[in-house]
């Protein structure tokens, strides 16, 4: 029988091993094309000039329309999902209204046939809501996506905990007074700080001329996944700004009724594979 301290040492690493794959998990998410793109917009737009946020804002309104043109090969969606995406998102991003009255002047341009959704949109196409106070729409759209991403990275690794095999639980974790006590303690909101931190690092040493990241704290870690958790929920309450989700939540902008996901299904599985063989 162990000993009680051969059983906490024991137990140390085992929640060790478990941080590590929850870490590695975590690193898949934030690798997805889809993701990254989204996911290092958030993290450098506060390290932007004016004229350089402005760019970021007209960039994002560009790409995207052209994926809503003719797909984005990277994750293998087609044109109708990403039409899709930005009508789901249109009251919730700032450049989804701009990126779909530009992707109306692509088709017609391109003579080619609008997918029905965008068709339809473009005949009714609304108002926009009116401007809120606070930060710039553009910030608010890159502090969501941000925020979004992460959320997703901390469902997946909670997910994976939910198989009866896994040995060891560990918690997402929480809001805390200080650096040294998050890193005292195994949790996913930590394995999402240092797979952030190390893909920095990574960048720095690869890619010198790109602007810098404004890596998030544990503590807006914990906030994206609260976040992301009240607009989830039905009775959660959603933080003020524009909201990160439609009303039916992130299923209705991953997997649109109606529209065939399963190419882009199978290219993200893939994607994931390629980074697994990478890692091991």
């Amino acid at each position: 029988m162990l000993k009680p301290e051969e059983q906490a040492t024991e137990s140390l690493e085992l929640k060790e091993e478990c941080y590590q794959k929850l870490k590695w998990v975590v690193r898949v998410v934030f690798s997805y094309p889809a993701y990254l793109r989204n996911l290092e917009l958030g993290l450098m737009y506060p390290c932007l000039n004016a004229a350089a946020k402005e760019v970021v804002f007209q960039y994002l309104v560009q790409t995207n329309s052209e994926f809503c043109l003719n797909g984005d090969p990277a994750i293998g969606s087609s044109a109708e999902q990403e039409c899709h995406f930005f009508l789901e998102m249109v009251e919730h991003l700032a450049h989804a209204r701009p990126v779909l009255k530009r992707t109306v002047t692509l088709y017609n341009r391109a003579s080619k046939p609008m997918p029905p959704c965008l068709r339809e949109w473009a005949q009714n196409p609304g108002v926009p809501p009116p401007q809120k106070r606070g930060p710039r729409p553009i910030a608010q759209d890159c502090t969501a996506l941000r925020d979004h991403i992460i959320a997703l990275a901390i469902d997946a690794a909670n997910s994976v905990q939910r198989d009866p095999r896994w040995p060891q639980k560990l918690l997402i974790g929480r809001a805390c007074s200080s650096e040294e006590e998050f890193r005292e303690h195994y949790s996913i909101c930590r394995a999402v700080v240092e797979a952030l931190e190390n893909a920095n690092e990574v960048r720095k040493i690869r890619l010198h001329h790109l602007p810098k990241w404004h890596l998030p704290t544990h503590n807006v870690v914990w906030n994206a996944w609260q976040r992301y958790q009240n607009e989830i929920l039905q009775n959660g309450k959603p933080r003020p700004g524009r909201p990160l989700l439609p009303p039916q939540g992130i299923e209705t902008v991953l997997h649109p009724p109606g529209v065939d996901t399963e190419r882009r299904n199978q290219t993200l599985r893939k994607i994931a594979e390629d980074h697994m063989r990478r890692c091991v």
